[in-house]
Parts: structure tokens; sequence; C-alpha cells
């Protein structure tokens, strides 16, 4: 089981920050008991500051096309959880993002998403359901992606101005 790398901790960080900044809160976690999962998912909960319920689910790292995490989504969720959390593993997490973007993403969105899916990528999806069970694929919208290069990015320089002369003042 590999342990995540020094950069992926700085990002899961950052992700985490990212997270608290735009409002993004799950109240469900589903995450693949991998070791570097679990890192990711412990990093980024201490910096969002996130209290979630969290199950670990052996399904997750075992699911073999992007279909099986709809399911676990469906299966897992309760009808009172408002949000998911869903950390997991290429090869099924970009597609599922892919499928997703396909179906309700702006243009920018599924350019960005059919470039890179790096480890990191977050991607915020909202349906318009009642119960987790009648959760597909075409009643989707996505609403943000957020890879490492979007959280890590420099923070632009505020402009400056001069401060006001004595003569200003009276």
């Amino acid at each position: 089981d590999r342990a995540l790398t020094p950069q992926g901790q700085d990002d899961a960080a950052a992700l985490g920050r990212a997270m608290t900044a735009q409002n993004f809160c799950p109240d469900l976690i589903l995450c693949s008991p991998a070791l570097r999962t679990r890192q990711t998912l412990e990093i980024l909960m201490k910096a969002a500051e996130l209290s979630a319920e969290i199950e670990f689910l052996d399904a997750i790292y075992d699911a073999t096309n992007p279909f099986d995490l709809v399911k676990i989504i469906q299966l897992s969720a309760r009808d009172t959880t408002q949000s998911v959390l869903l950390v997991g593993h290429t090869p099924t997490i970009h597609p599922l993002a892919g499928i997703l973007c396909a179906v309700s993403a702006s243009e920018a969105m599924q350019n960005k998403i059919s470039d890179d899916y790096p480890p990191g990528t977050l991607t915020v999806l909202e349906w318009a359901i009642e119960r987790w069970a009648d959760l597909e694929l075409q009643n989707c919208r996505a609403t943000h992606i957020l890879t490492p290069g979007d959280y890590n990015a420099p923070v632009a320089a505020l402009p400056t101005t001069a401060a006001p002369k004595p003569s200003d003042l009276t």
C-alpha cells in the first residue's frame, strides 16, 4: 500500500482549505481504505476543519468501472444525507467525473477534465433528487472542478495604493 507523497500531503491540506473557502462541507464521506486515501482524508479534514460521518469501503478500492461508484453512493447515503464526498482512485474516479461532466458541465469544464485528472482533483456535482437511491448520471450538474493547479496557484498580489500625503489629510 503506497503512502501519500509529500506533494500529496501539501495538496490535501490545500484542497481542505479550498473546500472551506468554497463552503464545500460534506456530511458523509465515503473513502477507500487504501493508505493514501485515508491519509488524504485525514489531512484534508484537519485543514478544512470538517466533521462528517466517514465510511471506509473496500468496494471503492475494488471498483472496476465508474458505475460501481454510483451504486456505492446510492447504497451508502441515507435520505437525510445532504452531501457526499467520495475519496477514491483512478481508474474509476476520472472516468466517472468525465461521464458526469459530459452530461452537465460547461465546455470549459469538459475540456479541463478531458485534459487531465491529477490526484487531488475535486469535482463538485449537484443532483436534484429526493432520495440517493434515485441518483442517476443524467440528472446531475457539474458546478466546480478544482485541480491542484487551481488551489495551489499563487495568490495574486493585492493592488497597492500610495499612502496619503500629510497635506491630503487636512
